[in-house]
């Protein structure tokens, strides 16, 4: 029999009758849930074949009108509809082995043939693909085509999925219980591939993954199955029997059963497997409850280890670890053994079962109910926790946007007090520049003075150069006329020579005498001339011994100045100990420094003005220095250029005749006038340094008022003292340069002092020579007076040359008397209007700081508003949330009561149903309706849920190692941590694992004590058991556990057992209710009662035996 589908659920069947005649059916498919026969609606018989030979159908299009059948070697398409038209056909050269169609290509297998023959609707051959990876002799026994793979069972028990473009081969699908292959059926949607085995005696179908090579099911069909289809529409496998030729539907809901995912589970697990899962889920030999014989030795080791698997799951699935809506467990367990190979296989069915099973769907649907009225209680918690979270929300983002100004004002006031910083320290550098200001004043002043004394003394010394140049003059003229009277005499005597020779003889001699008078007369005014040189070098020496004086004295003020800045360093020191002392008075004084602040930035502002004058002040005298300088400088180039002009004239006096004599007074006169004007000048400089000194003086008043005005600010604020140190130490390095500038100035004076004495020495040595050249020239006068005349009238030129320049500089001075004056009243108004634009400045920052001020108190007097409602908000929050936690803890502990009592009942109910009709209570006698157990039953719950709230996950798994629980209870511990509280799960088991019930709870209590949990046992345990009665406890009595030193004991039937790998050995029997035991050098009591503790050692002992 062969089978075909199509998409709208038709089925197509083909085969031959014991007459040899073949026939091909069509049958409409009925809905999954009706039970009625499928309609037949087409049926054809073919003619006899000499030998029995299967025919092969499948539809050829979607209106069912067109199907596509093979016999033997032929090839026809037939028309459901109108059987007398003709329809193409063909031969092909081998025998059919299978058929399959999809969309317009028909794909033919041929007998030992290991390649497949690919048609179109026309039956002309398109393609031919060739099986890879198969032997030879091997070829298709049934094939399914879906989309562009071809899955094909070969009659050498091969399963294949090929390529449709070269036949390679895409995956295989293998088991080791199959020996021979059948059919094959596949489906995308379902993601299913079916295959029909046969293993003597059985028939079965194995179904696959379709991509994962997973076996998901394996089940049993009758033996005469020969082909199998898989239902996309019905979600269905459809199998036809060739003996009966019925057809049989099998739902996949149905298939993938809860016993069928546990018998394929046990048939593909190992020896060693089947023993590691016993020993993850606490399963002992006793509980498997095996019961052989005989037949066990009949079995083989295969199916004995089925057998034992399967009463594994069984005892699994009364212990609650597996049941057919929860198979976690059971993946989980798989997922530690080891083998990767056999995770993946042993995880087929338990997969299949998880998405094809109608179980799971069940399961699902419960949990949405379960989940959505979970969500409804959830939701009436959270609209609470919600309308709380939006409060504290809000009240966060107000904390958030007060947080964000005390931010921004917290920026604020840093950039004040930078401003502020800033601003003081401007003000100490002013400060400071006063202090140098008012220095560099004092010795502006100093050098002053100095400079006029130097004026006068170089006015006296020109002076008296004067004077002795003039009566230089004056000897010159005298010595003149005599020469020329004595040039008279001599022509008279020569005339009188040539009269007589004795005369001239005797006039020779009256000469000589004369001759000798003069050369004594020479010689008293050469003498008179060195005393006149002689008093000009003492006149230098005095003034040297006043240059040195003025140098001792300013040595002197050197060393009082630096006596006083020891002073002023020992009056430092001592006001910073004071200024210690202060900064504790300062403290308190804060407040009162707030009042005085605006006070002090009127002063300030008074300061700063005072500042820029005093600079002013500063500046305009250090131009009048310098201007008086450069005039001194001017001077002084032209005091010795008319000395040497002077001179000049006195040598050019000698040569010169009486008449030169008498150009050169008048010309003195004319320099005396000269002199006179410059004298006025330097008189009109004298009244302007005056000026100086009276605005030297003036600035020096205002210099004490601004300093008593510091002293006032200096108390105010003593930690300005420390910085006048640095003050002090810069007015130590300018008084030093300026001790060093007036050291070098004193030098170039001396240098210059030795200059005018060398020029005076080399004056006397000229006027020497000149009077011995005066005698030598005597005789040479007359051949020289055209010369002098010449000379004359150069000497004139220059004279009045000198005249023009003098008067050009003096000029030249007083326009730039007039200039300075200009600049210094430019740069006063310049400073005025500074300082006004300063302290508008000033003003403007001062009323910004205080606006400031106002601001930073309003926002912190907001932000302690905002930290106040926020600590409220807070407490509401924790109020809330310990107020949900309470309510959450009574909604747990209440459901549990409630739980626990329908347990009760349920037990209740279901132990009447295990008495005789006999034996069962009536109404009237109250057994049923024990209110007492109820009422016990409820506080059981709640005590579990009170001692679950304070078990944590590492106590529970503490707990589980103390009461020997298997590793597949703790795993579920800890899966379900993440969900639910451990401690919950964990008692449960301990219920499940009968450790504790309702009326025992000694072995927690034990378990707890082992802890060092005794405020649980304090507090919740110990009230609970005072509720138990005595007679319930010795009825529903559990066996009790005891650890010590790591070893688990137990006590059965009065005797104490010690548990040691996995074995039982008594220690000694238990004859006495309380009774004292010694293990390991310890002495222990034990207690039967169901209040136990441990207690600690009494004595030390040696154990007995």
């Amino acid at each position: 029999m062969y089978l075909s589908l199509d998409l709208s659920g038709n089925i197509a069947v083909s085969g031959y009758h014991s007459s040899g005649r073949t026939y091909i059916d069509l049958y409409s498919e009925n809905n999954s849930d009706s039970r009625d026969k499928l309609k037949l609606f087409y049926s054809k018989e073919f003619g006899k074949y000499s030998i029995y030979v299967d025919r092969y159908v499948s539809f050829l299009d979607k209106n069912v009108s067109k199907l596509v059948t093979c016999i033997y070697d032929k090839i026809e398409i037939i028309d459901t509809k109108n059987e007398s038209k003709v329809l193409p056909s063909c031969r092909v050269n081998g025998v059919t082995t299978c058929l399959a169609v999809r969309e317009g290509e028909i794909f033919i297998g041929l007998l030992r043939s290991q390649t497949v023959l690919v048609f179109n609707n026309d039956l002309k051959e398109t393609k031919k693909i060739r099986i890879k990876g198969i032997q030879d002799g091997d070829y298709p026994w049934d094939l399914q085509v879906i989309k562009y793979t071809i899955f094909v069972c070969t009659w050498c028990r091969r399963v294949l999925s090929l390529s449709v473009y070269d036949g390679s081969t895409v995956s295989e699908y293998t088991d080791t219980t199959a020996m021979y292959v059948r059919s094959i059926s596949a489906s995308e949607e379902m993601n299913l591939v079916a295959v029909l085995w046969y293993k003597y005696p059985k028939k079965g179908i194995i179904v696959y993954s379709l991509n994962k090579n997973k076996s998901f099911l394996v089940f049993d069909v009758d033996n005469d199955v020969t082909r199998i289809r898989i239902s996309d529409r019905d979600r269905t496998i459809i199998t036809g029997n060739e003996e009966t030729g019925e057809i049989q539907m099998y739902s996949l809901e149905q298939l993938f059963s809860f016993e069928a995912m546990k018998r394929t589970f046990a048939c593909l697990v190992s020896p060693k497997e089947c023993e590691k899962l016993r020993k993850y889920f606490g399963v002992t030999e006793e509980e498997m409850r095996l019961e052989g014989g005989d037949e066990d030795k009949e079995l083989s080791d295969r199916e004995k280890t089925v057998r034992k698997m399967e009463s594994i799951l069984t005892v699994i699935e009364e212990k609650g670890h597996l049941n057919p809506y929860n198979v976690y467990n059971l993946t989980e367990a798989v997922s530690k053994l080891g083998d990767k190979t056999c995770i993946s296989d042993l995880k087929g069915p338990i997969e299949g079962y998880s998405l094809y099973s109608k179980n799971m769907k069940i399961t699902m649907t419960e949990m949405m109910t379960k989940q959505k009225a979970l969500e409804d209680e959830k939701n009436q918690l959270s609209s609470k926790l919600e309308t709380a979270e939006s409060k504290v929300k809000e009240h966060e983002k107000t904390l958030d946007n007060l947080q964000d100004q005390l931010v921004q004002a917290q920026e604020k006031e840093k950039m004040l007090r930078e401003d502020l910083e800033t601003r003081e320290l401007k003000i100490k550098d002013l400060k400071g520049e006063r202090m140098t200001l008012t220095e560099s004043l004092q010795q502006s002043s100093k050098q002053m003075e100095t400079l006029a004394e130097e004026l006068e003394q170089t006015q006296m010394k020109s002076a008296r150069e004067i004077k002795t140049l003039a009566e230089e003059l004056k000897q010159t003229k005298q010595s003149k006329t005599e020469s020329d009277r004595w040039i008279e005499t001599l022509t008279e005597e020569l005339k009188q020579t040539k009269q007589s020779k004795v005369e001239s003889d005797r006039q020779i001699e009256r000469l000589t005498e004369e001759l000798k008078q003069s050369k004594t007369a020479y010689e008293r005014q050469i003498k008179a001339m060195t005393m006149e040189s002689k008093l000009s070098k003492t006149e230098s020496d005095i003034q040297i011994e006043t240059l040195a004086e003025e140098l001792k004295q300013t040595k002197q003020s050197k060393t009082e100045c630096e006596r006083q800045i020891e002073t002023l360093k020992e009056g430092l020191k001592q006001n910073k100990t004071e200024s210690d002392r202060q900064i504790q008075t300062l403290t308190e004084e804060l407040k009162q420094t707030k009042q005085s602040k605006t006070e002090s930035d009127r002063q300030l502002q008074t300061f700063t003005d005072e500042l820029r004058q005093t600079k002013q002040s500063k500046v305009e005298s250090d131009r009048q220095r310098e201007r008086l300088t450069e005039e001194l400088k001017q001077s002084k180039t032209e005091y010795e250029r008319q000395i040497e002009a002077m001179t000049m004239e006195l040598k050019l006096s000698k040569t010169e005749s009486d008449r030169q004599r008498e150009t050169l007074a008048e010309e003195l006169k004319q320099s005396k006038q000269n002199k006179m004007e410059s004298d006025r000048q330097m008189e009109t400089l004298a009244e302007e340094l005056k000026q100086s000194k009276q605005s030297k003086m003036e600035s020096d008043r205002q210099v004490q008022t601004t300093t008593q005005k510091l002293t006032q600010i200096k108390t105010e604020s003593s930690k300005k003292i420390e910085r006048l140190t640095e003050e002090l130490e810069q007015t130590q390095r300018k008084s030093a340069t300026e001790i060093e500038t007036l050291t070098e100035e004193l030098k170039q004076t001396k240098q210059s002092k030795t200059v005018s004495d060398r020029r005076i020495e080399t004056l006397t040595e000229e006027l020497k020579q000149s009077k011995a050249e005066s005698d030598r020239q005597i005789d040479t006068l007359t051949e020289e007076l055209k010369a002098t005349n010449q000379s004359k009238t150069v000497a004139t030129e220059e004279v009045t040359r000198v005249k023009r320049e003098s008067h050009t500089k003096i000029e030249m001075l007083t326009e730039k008397l007039e200039q300075t004056m200009q600049v210094l009243d430019l740069n006063k108004t310049d400073y005025t209007k500074k300082i006004e634009t300063l302290t508008a400045e000033l003003n403007e920052t001062k009323q910004k700081l205080f606006t400031r001020i106002k601001e930073f108190e309003n926002t912190s007097k907001d932000l302690e508003l905002t930290k106040q409602t926020l600590k409220e908000t807070t407490q509401d929050r924790e109020n809330t949330r310990t107020e949900l936690k309470q309510y959450q803890l009574d909604f747990a502990k209440e459901s549990k009561a409630l739980k626990e009592v329908q347990n009760q009942a349920k037990e209740v109910m279901a132990e009447l149903h295990k008495r005789p009709v006999e034996d069962k209570p009536s109404v009237d006698s109250g057994e049923t309706g024990d209110e007492g157990g109820v009422i016990l039953a409820a506080e059981f719950g709640r005590l579990t849920v009170a001692i679950a709230e304070h078990l944590r996950l590492d106590d529970c798994l503490k707990l589980a190692k103390i009461c020997n629980i298997p590793a597949a209870d703790c795993d579920t511990v800890l899966r379900l941590s993440m969900i639910e509280s451990p401690g919950m799960k964990f008692l449960d088991v301990l219920k499940k694992r009968k450790i504790i019930n309702m009326f025992d709870v000694t072995n927690l209590q034990k378990a707890l004590a082992m802890l060092h949990l005794e405020a649980v046992n304090h507090d919740l345990v110990a009230p609970y058991q005072e509720k138990i009665d005595k007679e319930q406890y010795e009825l529903y009595k559990l066996e009790e556990m005891y650890t010590w030193e790591g070893k688990l004991y137990c006590i059965r039937e009065g005797k104490l057992y010690c548990i040691g790998k996995g074995e039982l050995y008594c220690i000694r029997k238990l004859h006495v209710v309380e009774e004292i035991l010694f293990k390991g050098n310890r002495q222990y009591t034990l207690k039967s009662s169901h209040s136990w503790m441990l207690k600690t050692p009494i004595f030390e002992a040696t154990v007995q035996r």
